[in-house]
C-alpha cells in the first residue's frame, strides 16, 4: 500500500512538473507572441506612415506634373506664337527686300530721267540734283540695312529663344516622363504596401487566435492542475487516516496477541487444575472450580479471499475434534474456542456450534489461530450463543 502510495504520488509530482513546464512555455510563448504582436504593430504604424507619406508624394507629384503639363502646354503655345512672329519676320525681311530691289530699279530709272531732263540745264545743276539723289538714295539704302540688320537680330534672338524653348520642352518632356516612372513607382510601392498590410493583419488574425487557443489550452491546463492538486490533497488525507488506521490496527493486534497469550497461560493453567482434579489431586494455588475466561475486545485482520477459499474445506483433524466456547466479543462479533493450532486447527476451518439440549445454533469460522486457542467468526447465527457451548 505504501509503494502504491509512493507511485501516486511520484506520478503526481511528475503531472504537477510536466503541467508546470508547460505553463512556462505557454506563458514565454504567449509573451513572445505579444512581443511580436507589439512589433508588428509599431511597423504596421511605419508602413502606414510610409504609406501616407508616399500618397502625400504621389500628390505632390500629382499637382507639380498637372502643373509641368499646364506648363508645357503654355511653353507649346508660345512656341506657336514666337513660330508665328518668325514667320511674320521672314515674310518682312522679303517684303524689305523686295523694297530694297524696287527703290534701286526706281533710283536707275530716276537717274536716267532726270539725266534726259537735265539735258538742256546747266552742268552744276545737274550733278547737284546727282549728290542730291544720291544722298537719298544712299540714306534709304542705310536705313534699309539698319532695318535689315535688326530683322537680322531679331531673327537670331527668335531662333536662340525657339532653341532654348525647345530644349526647355525637351527637359520638361524628360521631367514629364521622370514624373511617370516615379508615380508608376509609388503606385507599385503602395500596392506592395497594401499588400503587406494585408498579410499582417492576416498574421494578426492568426496570431490572435493561436493566442485565445493557449489561453483556452492554458485554462484547461489550469483546471486540470486544480483536479490533481484535490486529488492529491485527497489521496495524503486518505494515506493520512490509512496510517493511522494501520497504526491503531497495529496496537490493537499487538494488545490482542498480548492478551490472548495472557488467556493462553491461564487457560493451561486451568487445564491443569482440571486434570488435577480429574486426577483426584487437590488444586494447587486454592483457585475456585468455575473461573470465567473474560477475553477484552480485540481486532483481528480479516484474511485474503485466496487464503479463505483455500481454506474454506475442513481438515481432516477437524472432523474428529470438539470443543468449547471460552469467551464472546459481540462488539466485533467473534468468539474464542479451546482449540488451536496444536489440535490441527487451520485458518479458515469451519465448524457448528450447539447448545445444550444438542442443537446447531450458528456456523463459525476461524480466523486467527494461537497454539491452544482460536477465533472465529459468527455466521449465520440462529440462537444467542454462550460461553460452554459445543462446536463440532
Amino acid at each position: 500500500m505504501e509503494q502504491k502510495t509512493k507511485i501516486i504520488i511520484l506520478g503526481l509530482v511528475a503531472i504537477l512538473i510536466v503541467s508546470l513546464f508547460v505553463t512556462l512555455q505557454t506563458f514565454s510563448s504567449k509573451q513572445t507572441v505579444e512581443k511580436e504582436r507589439d512589433q508588428l504593430r509599431k511597423e504596421n504604424m511605419a508602413l502606414s506612415r510610409k504609406a501616407d507619406e508616399a500618397m502625400g508624394e504621389t500628390r505632390r507629384l500629382a499637382d507639380k506634373l498637372n502643373s509641368f503639363n499646364t506648363d508645357l502646354s503654355r511653353v507649346n503655345q508660345e512656341k506657336e506664337e514666337l513660330e508665328k512672329k518668325f514667320q511674320i519676320i521672314n515674310k518682312e525681311r522679303q517684303d524689305l527686300a523686295d523694297q530694297l530691289t524696287a527703290a534701286k530699279s526706281q533710283r536707275q530709272i530716276m537717274q536716267a530721267s532726270s539725266a534726259i531732263s537735265s539735258m538742256p540745264a546747266s552742268e552744276d545743276a545737274y550733278w547737284a540734283s546727282l549728290v542730291k539723289a544720291k544722298t537719298d538714295l544712299e540714306f534709304q539704302l542705310e536705313n534699309l540695312r539698319v532695318e535689315f540688320k535688326n530683322a537680322q537680330a531679331k531673327n537670331g534672338a527668335l531662333m536662340r529663344e525657339k532653341a532654348n524653348m525647345e530644349l526647355e520642352v525637351t527637359n520638361l518632356s524628360r521631367e514629364a516622363s521622370e514624373l511617370r516612372r516615379q508615380l508608376s513607382y509609388n503606385q507599385k510601392l503602395m500596392d506592395s504596401i497594401a499588400q503587406e498590410l494585408v498579410r499582417e493583419k492576416n498574421d494578426k488574425f492568426a496570431i490572435e487566435g493561436s493566442v485565445k487557443e493557449i489561453k483556452s489550452d492554458n485554462t484547461l491546463l489550469r483546471r486540470q492542475l486544480k483536479a490533481i492538486n484535490n486529488r492529491k490533497d485527497n489521496l495524503e488525507e486518505k494515506l493520512v487516516s490509512m496510517q493511522q488506521q494501520n497504526q491503531s490496527l497495529n496496537r490493537r493486534i499487538d494488545e490482542m496477541q498480548n492478551i490472548l497469550q495472557d488467556r493462553n497461560t491461564q487457560i493451561e493453567g486451568l487445564k491443569t487444575k482440571v486434570e488435577n482434579m480429574v486426577a483426584g489431586l487437590p488444586p494447587s494455588g486454592g483457585m475456585k472450580k468455575d473461573v470465567p475466561v473474560e477475553l477484552p475486545p480485540i481486532t483481528v485482520r480479516p484474511q485474503p479471499e485466496k487464503a479463505a477459499q483455500k481454506q474454506t474445506m475442513p481438515s481432516p483433524a477437524m472432523l474428529s475434534v470438539a470443543g468449547k466456547i471460552v469467551a464472546i466479543n459481540r462488539e466485533n462479533n467473534f468468539v474464542v474456542i479451546d482449540l488451536g493450532d496444536d489440535a490441527g486447527i487451520k485458518l479458515g476451518d469451519t465448524f457448528q456450534a450447539y447448545n445444550r439440549e444438542g442443537v446447531p445454533i450458528a456456523s463459525l469460522e476461524v480466523i486467527q489461530t494461537r497454539k491452544n486457542i482460536s477465533a472465529c467468526d459468527i455466521k449465520n447465527e440462529s440462537a444467542t450463543l454462550a460461553v460452554g457451548d459445543t462446536i463440532r
